[in-house]
């Protein structure tokens, strides 16, 4: 995520609890969040789009004190710009506490 938030060559979105956020929306709601104290990535895969795209899919885990675990399905869509690869889209779908997860075997993009 560097590229999409130090040095701003790529204004991309990020779509996260129903709000298409900006950049700068982005960077305002992280320096107003608490800290993870730790997250997981799991069931990474990554989707060739063309040379020049490409999308990581995976299930991340947050973890903060004194909070239940925050569970999404995620994904960050990269594009390569000037040699370097760019965030350009990053969206999350939060997983309830109670729905069991499928594995990515039961899951399919299409």
């Amino acid at each position: 995520m560097t590229a999409f938030t130090v040095d701003g060559a790529f204004s991309g979105f990020s779509v996260a609890h129903g709000l298409a956020l900006t950049r700068d929306e982005v960077v305002a709601s992280l320096a107003a969040a608490p800290p993870w104290e730790r997250y997981e990535i799991e069931e990474a895969r990554i989707i060739l789009l063309s040379d020049a795209a490409a999308a990581l899919v995976y299930t991340g885990r947050g973890y903060r004190i004194g909070e239940p675990p925050f569970v999404a399905l995620m994904s960050s869509t990269y594009v390569r710009r000037g040699g370097r690869w760019r965030l350009a889209v990053y969206q999350q779908t939060p997983i309830p506490a109670h729905a069991p997860v499928q594995s990515a075997e039961h899951r399919s993009v299409r």
